[in-house]
């Protein structure tokens, strides 16, 4: 099921007063919305790393090109 989908659901629960099923909607939505931002953090980390790596190594090169 999609966030909206779920959200929608949230929000029908809600107006039912439908508390329970509200409360697990909810930590729905926030686990999902959660998992995104780690995803994306993961990512941008795991990029910031890769871009480093290559300019450290770039680096190397060079100073190893100017020593001879």
């Amino acid at each position: 099921m999609e966030t909206k989908d779920i959200v929608s659901n949230l929000i029908s629960n809600i107006v039912d007063d439908n508390v329970t099923q509200a409360k697990d909607d909810f930590e729905a939505v926030i686990s999902a919305k959660l998992a995104s931002a780690i995803e994306d953090k993961k990512q941008e980390v795991a990029q910031s790393i890769y871009v480093n790596s290559e300019e450290d190594t770039e680096d190397e090169t060079k100073e190893d090109g100017q020593e001879q």
